[in-house]
C-alpha cells in the first residue's frame, strides 16, 4: 500500500474536525443543548412555528436546523 492509499485510512486531524463542527454565521452543528433546547421550547410558546423568529431567540442555530429540530421534536410527541 503506498503513502496515497494508508492516507484513506487514517484519522482526521483536530484541525479538519474544528472545521466540521462548525457552521456558517459563527452557528453551531452537532447536538442541541439543553440550554438551546430550553430556548427553543421557551420560543415555541412565544413565537408558534415561525422558525424565523424561533431560530433568532434561539440564537446558536440556523433556521434550517431549528425547523429539523422541531420536526424531531414534534415525532417525539
Amino acid at each position: 500500500m503506498d503513502e496515497d492509499e494508508r492516507s484513506d485510512y487514517e484519522e482526521p486531524d483536530d484541525s479538519r474536525k474544528a472545521i466540521a463542527i462548525d457552521c456558517d454565521e459563527g452557528k453551531k452543528a452537532g447536538r442541541w443543548t439543553d440550554e438551546e433546547h430550553s430556548k427553543f421550547l421557551e420560543a415555541l410558546q412565544l413565537f408558534g412555528k415561525n422558525w424565523n423568529k424561533v431560530h433568532r431567540h434561539v440564537g446558536t442555530r440556523t433556521s434550517a436546523q431549528t425547523r429539523s429540530h422541531a420536526q424531531k421534536y414534534f415525532n417525539k410527541l
